[in-house]
């Protein structure tokens, strides 16, 4: 009267008593109906009180796991949605390490944006930093902005960057410290080339 079906009672039963025979013990998740009709999650843990005649008996503990599987589906869940919404963000998201120093870490996260906008492909990206992008005249200036970075926790900035085949863009970066050791950054950049452009045909006439 437990389970939802005779089948998933057969199934689950038959799991068991392999286990056992195998591993004299078993842990088994399955799904128990309640008086009230309410399915909840089960973890099932069985053994038996004499392993060589499980005929004498076999003592189960259930553990009610309903919360704990539906966390994991809203994590899932939330996971998917954070996922869908970054890749199709209209800006570049970039995630990279840093230490407190403004020594750059590789890449750890790039949205389809930034693939697309620099003309790497993800793992191309990810196998680079912030150095092997930026077009900043020495490289310590990036280290120098990053130390700015993070005293203030925050800063938005203009830059210039790299792509693969050689242009480099214009862009307008707003970065965020993420605290922890090591460091970690959240950047969103907007391509402004087309902008700068324009500007400077207005000053030019």
């Amino acid at each position: 009267i437990l389970y939802p079906s005779d089948e998933v009672f057969e199934e689950v039963g038959a799991t068991i008593m392999r286990q056992i025979r195998e591993h004299g013990s078993s842990s088994v998740e399955t799904q128990w109906v309640k008086k009230d009709g309410t399915i909840i999650d089960i973890f099932f843990s069985s053994t038996p009180l004499d392993p060589a005649n499980i005929s004498g008996g076999i003592t189960f503990t259930a553990m009610d796991i309903t919360e704990r599987r539906r966390a994991e589906r809203e994590l899932r869940e939330s996971e998917e949605k954070f996922r869908a919404l970054f890749n199709n963000a209209n800006d570049m998201i970039t995630l990279h390490g840093f230490d407190r120093n403004g020594l750059p870490g590789q890449y750890l996260e790039v949205n389809d944006e930034a693939c697309r906008r620099l003309n790497y492909t993800r793992d191309e990206l990810l196998g680079k930093n912030i150095n092997d992008v930026d077009a900043a005249e020495r490289p310590e200036d990036t280290s120098e902005r990053m130390r700015t970075i993070i005293a203030s926790g925050h800063q938005t900035f203009e830059t210039r960057q790299k792509t693969k085949d050689g242009p480099i863009l214009d862009m307008e970066g707003s970065v965020s410290w993420l605290e922890g050791d090591p460091g970690r950054v959240i950047e969103y950049s907007r391509d402004i080339t087309e902008r700068k452009r324009a500007e400077e045909s207005i000053r030019t006439l």
